[in-house]
């Protein structure tokens, strides 16, 4: 066999190697975008669920804050302590 005639087949031998390494190397790559994003996304939803969480907390703390505004539990521990006695404070129950 002539010289040319192996190092052609030598060549095409190697780059048939490099193409299938770099088809799985590729498919590797696939799957840890698709992971990543999966990530992201769960990690979006995480955030969300701790936002919504967040601001219907905040929403019942303001109601029960204005609740007791005027009422003897504002003015402290002792008031409502008071207040409790008193009635006033049922509807946290």
């Amino acid at each position: 066999m002539a010289p040319e005639v192996a190092a052609a087949l030598i060549a095409a031998a190697a780059s048939l190697v490099l193409g299938i390494y770099n088809l799985r190397r590729l498919a590797g790559l696939e799957k840890l975008k698709a992971d990543l994003a999966d990530e992201a996304m769960v990690h979006k939803a995480l955030i969300d669920y701790q936002y919504d969480a967040r601001r219907r907390l905040y929403i019942s703390a303001y109601r029960v804050a204005s609740m007791l505004q005027g009422s003897p539990a504002h003015e402290g521990c002792g008031g409502s302590a008071a207040a409790c006695r008193a009635g006033m404070l049922a509807l946290l129950r």
